[in-house]
Protein backbone atom coordinates (compact mmCIF):
# COMPACT_ATOMS: atom_id res chain seq x y z
CA UNK A 1 0.00 0.00 0.00
CA UNK A 2 1.29 3.31 -0.64
CA UNK A 3 2.17 6.12 1.68
CA UNK A 4 -0.80 8.46 -0.27
CA UNK A 5 -3.39 5.35 -0.35
CA UNK A 6 -2.54 4.16 3.30
CA UNK A 7 -3.07 8.50 4.41
CA UNK A 8 -6.68 8.53 3.02
CA UNK A 9 -7.79 5.04 3.96
CA UNK A 10 -6.90 6.57 7.71
CA UNK A 11 -8.47 9.79 7.34
CA UNK A 12 -11.32 7.77 5.95
CA UNK A 13 -11.30 4.79 9.06
CA UNK A 14 -10.88 7.96 11.24
CA UNK A 15 -13.66 9.58 10.22
CA UNK A 16 -16.38 6.35 10.25
CA UNK A 17 -14.29 5.84 14.11
CA UNK A 18 -15.87 9.41 14.52
CA UNK A 19 -19.15 8.08 13.00
CA UNK A 20 -19.62 4.82 14.47
CA UNK A 21 -17.58 4.77 17.79
CA UNK A 22 -20.12 5.45 20.10
CA UNK A 23 -22.98 3.41 18.48
CA UNK A 24 -20.65 0.54 18.93
CA UNK A 25 -19.28 1.12 22.23
CA UNK A 26 -23.43 1.18 23.20
CA UNK A 27 -24.15 -1.72 21.60
CA UNK A 28 -21.41 -3.65 23.76
CA UNK A 29 -22.63 -1.91 26.68
CA UNK A 30 -25.96 -3.05 27.01
CA UNK A 31 -24.96 -6.47 25.49
CA UNK A 32 -22.73 -7.25 28.31
CA UNK A 33 -23.88 -4.95 31.51
CA UNK A 34 -19.76 -3.99 32.31
CA UNK A 35 -18.59 -0.39 30.61
CA UNK A 36 -15.34 -0.85 31.54
CA UNK A 37 -15.12 -4.06 29.63
CA UNK A 38 -17.24 -2.20 26.73
CA UNK A 39 -14.56 0.18 26.14
CA UNK A 40 -12.11 -2.53 25.93
CA UNK A 41 -14.81 -4.45 23.44
CA UNK A 42 -15.11 -1.78 21.28
CA UNK A 43 -11.39 -0.68 20.84
CA UNK A 44 -10.67 -4.16 19.81
CA UNK A 45 -14.32 -4.13 17.00
CA UNK A 46 -12.17 -0.88 15.13
CA UNK A 47 -8.58 -2.45 15.24
CA UNK A 48 -9.93 -5.69 13.70
CA UNK A 49 -11.83 -3.27 11.48
CA UNK A 50 -8.22 -1.68 10.81
CA UNK A 51 -6.38 -5.24 10.52
CA UNK A 52 -9.09 -5.78 7.80
CA UNK A 53 -8.67 -3.12 5.80
CA UNK A 54 -4.77 -3.32 5.78
CA UNK A 55 -4.66 -6.58 4.80
CA UNK A 56 -7.92 -6.79 2.12
CA UNK A 57 -8.44 -3.25 0.95
CA UNK A 58 -11.85 -1.55 0.89
CA UNK A 59 -15.26 -2.15 3.21
CA UNK A 60 -18.54 -1.55 1.18
CA UNK A 61 -20.70 -0.96 3.95
CA UNK A 62 -18.76 -0.04 6.85
CA UNK A 63 -21.45 0.46 9.65
CA UNK A 64 -23.00 -3.18 8.98
CA UNK A 65 -19.66 -4.24 8.98
CA UNK A 66 -18.89 -3.24 12.19
CA UNK A 67 -21.78 -4.17 13.85
CA UNK A 68 -21.01 -7.85 12.76
CA UNK A 69 -17.73 -7.57 14.09
CA UNK A 70 -19.26 -6.10 17.29
CA UNK A 71 -21.52 -8.82 17.47
CA UNK A 72 -18.77 -11.56 16.67
CA UNK A 73 -16.55 -9.77 19.71
CA UNK A 74 -19.60 -9.74 21.99
CA UNK A 75 -20.44 -13.54 21.53
CA UNK A 76 -16.70 -14.24 22.01
CA UNK A 77 -16.75 -12.44 25.09
CA UNK A 78 -19.98 -14.58 26.55
CA UNK A 79 -18.05 -17.90 25.51
CA UNK A 80 -14.89 -16.49 27.48
CA UNK A 81 -17.05 -15.55 30.09
CA UNK A 82 -19.11 -18.67 30.64
CA UNK A 83 -16.13 -20.79 29.51
CA UNK A 84 -18.10 -22.99 27.25
CA UNK A 85 -17.49 -24.62 23.75
CA UNK A 86 -21.57 -24.31 23.28
CA UNK A 87 -22.95 -21.83 20.82
CA UNK A 88 -24.64 -18.69 21.91
CA UNK A 89 -27.94 -20.28 20.68
CA UNK A 90 -27.32 -23.73 22.68
CA UNK A 91 -27.16 -21.49 25.88
CA UNK A 92 -29.79 -19.44 25.10
CA UNK A 93 -32.36 -22.93 24.55
CA UNK A 94 -30.16 -23.68 27.61
CA UNK A 95 -31.90 -21.08 29.81
CA UNK A 96 -28.64 -19.11 30.06
CA UNK A 97 -29.49 -15.25 30.37
CA UNK A 98 -26.21 -12.70 29.56
CA UNK A 99 -27.54 -10.56 31.87
CA UNK A 100 -25.96 -10.21 36.09
CA UNK A 101 -29.56 -10.28 38.00
CA UNK A 102 -28.05 -8.88 40.38
CA UNK A 103 -26.55 -5.78 38.93
CA UNK A 104 -28.82 -2.79 36.80
CA UNK A 105 -28.70 -3.95 33.53
CA UNK A 106 -26.51 -1.78 31.46
CA UNK A 107 -29.47 -0.44 29.63
CA UNK A 108 -30.50 1.08 33.27
CA UNK A 109 -27.36 2.03 33.21
CA UNK A 110 -26.47 3.80 30.21
CA UNK A 111 -30.53 5.55 29.85
CA UNK A 112 -31.29 7.95 32.76
CA UNK A 113 -34.75 8.81 31.46
CA UNK A 114 -37.92 7.86 33.58
CA UNK A 115 -40.50 5.78 30.88
CA UNK A 116 -38.21 5.75 28.34
CA UNK A 117 -35.53 3.85 31.50
CA UNK A 118 -37.95 1.54 32.00
CA UNK A 119 -39.02 0.10 28.73
CA UNK A 120 -34.86 -0.23 28.32
CA UNK A 121 -35.01 -2.20 31.22
CA UNK A 122 -37.65 -4.90 30.11
CA UNK A 123 -35.41 -5.07 26.45
CA UNK A 124 -32.66 -6.07 28.52
CA UNK A 125 -34.74 -8.94 30.16
CA UNK A 126 -35.56 -10.06 26.81
CA UNK A 127 -33.97 -13.41 25.59
CA UNK A 128 -31.19 -12.42 23.11
CA UNK A 129 -32.92 -13.58 20.26
CA UNK A 130 -35.22 -10.93 20.70
CA UNK A 131 -33.46 -8.41 22.80
CA UNK A 132 -30.46 -7.85 19.62
CA UNK A 133 -32.74 -6.73 16.98
CA UNK A 134 -34.77 -4.29 19.06
CA UNK A 135 -31.72 -2.74 20.23
CA UNK A 136 -30.18 -2.33 16.59
CA UNK A 137 -33.77 -1.32 15.11
CA UNK A 138 -34.52 1.20 18.26
CA UNK A 139 -31.30 2.19 20.05
CA UNK A 140 -28.78 2.48 17.18
CA UNK A 141 -31.42 2.78 14.58
CA UNK A 142 -30.21 0.31 12.10
CA UNK A 143 -32.29 -0.73 8.95
CA UNK A 144 -34.21 -4.23 8.66
CA UNK A 145 -32.02 -4.76 6.03
CA UNK A 146 -28.79 -3.56 7.67
CA UNK A 147 -29.48 -5.90 10.65
CA UNK A 148 -30.16 -8.78 8.78
CA UNK A 149 -26.52 -8.48 7.56
CA UNK A 150 -25.32 -8.44 11.08
CA UNK A 151 -27.54 -10.94 12.51
CA UNK A 152 -26.84 -13.18 9.08
CA UNK A 153 -30.33 -13.72 8.55
CA UNK A 154 -33.70 -13.22 6.45
CA UNK A 155 -35.09 -9.85 6.97
CA UNK A 156 -38.55 -11.83 7.57
CA UNK A 157 -36.68 -13.45 10.75
CA UNK A 158 -35.92 -9.87 12.06
CA UNK A 159 -39.01 -8.63 11.41
CA UNK A 160 -41.17 -11.61 13.59
CA UNK A 161 -37.79 -10.98 15.97
CA UNK A 162 -38.72 -7.16 16.79
CA UNK A 163 -42.37 -8.25 16.80
CA UNK A 164 -42.16 -10.60 19.12
CA UNK A 165 -39.71 -9.04 21.59
CA UNK A 166 -42.33 -5.88 21.25
CA UNK A 167 -45.20 -7.76 21.98
CA UNK A 168 -43.32 -9.53 25.20
CA UNK A 169 -42.15 -5.74 26.60
CA UNK A 170 -46.35 -4.69 26.04
CA UNK A 171 -47.16 -7.90 28.11
CA UNK A 172 -44.51 -7.27 30.56
CA UNK A 173 -45.91 -3.62 30.67
CA UNK A 174 -49.30 -4.68 31.02
CA UNK A 175 -48.91 -7.07 33.80
CA UNK A 176 -46.73 -4.63 35.68
CA UNK A 177 -49.80 -1.78 35.66
CA UNK A 178 -52.32 -4.69 37.06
Amino acid sequence: MSSENKQSKEAEFLTHYDQFADAIFRYIAIQISDRERAKELAQDVFMKAWEYITENGEIRQMKAFLFHLSRNIVIDEWRRKYRSNLSIEDLTDKGVDFWDENEPSAIEKISNEGDHKEILGLVGNLPATYREPILLRYVEDLSIKEISKILKTTENSVSVRIHRGLERIKKSMEDKEV
